[in-house]
């Protein structure tokens, strides 16, 4: 059972994953031939943003989650490959968070509380 703020976090990742899903779906072909690209710029930057924030608040800075995140995000994120790779991280994330194995995350609120 999750205490309510990461019960909150946890709902707040499904979404997120939820969105992904859709996002990927938008890839539509460029004018290269063969190359196709979300063009859904704007929905895509603030679904990223979304994702970002989430991670850092949940996980911390120098969680694993975060770090894995950050290292996806340095490739091209606007295409549909990418996308299903950061709800596949987020999709881990959840798992951890609802069945307890963050112990970074005990840590870090114990060197808040301290």
């Amino acid at each position: 059972m999750l205490n309510p703020k990461d019960q909150q976090y946890a709902e707040r990742i499904k979404e997120l994953i939820e969105e992904g899903q859709v996002i990927a779906t938008l890839e539509k072909p460029t004018k290269k031939p063969g190359i196709k690209t979300i063009q859904d710029n704007y929905r895509l930057q603030k679904w990223l943003t979304n994702v970002e924030q989430i991670v850092k608040t949940t996980f911390g800075q120098n969680s694993l989650q975060f770090q894995n995140l950050s290292e996806l995000l340095k490739g091209s994120t606007y295409y549909a490959s990418a996308v299903r790779g950061i709800t596949g991280l987020l999709a881990g994330a959840l798992e951890d968070l609802e069945k307890g194995f963050l112990l970074e995350k005990e840590i870090l609120i114990a060197g808040e509380i301290f």
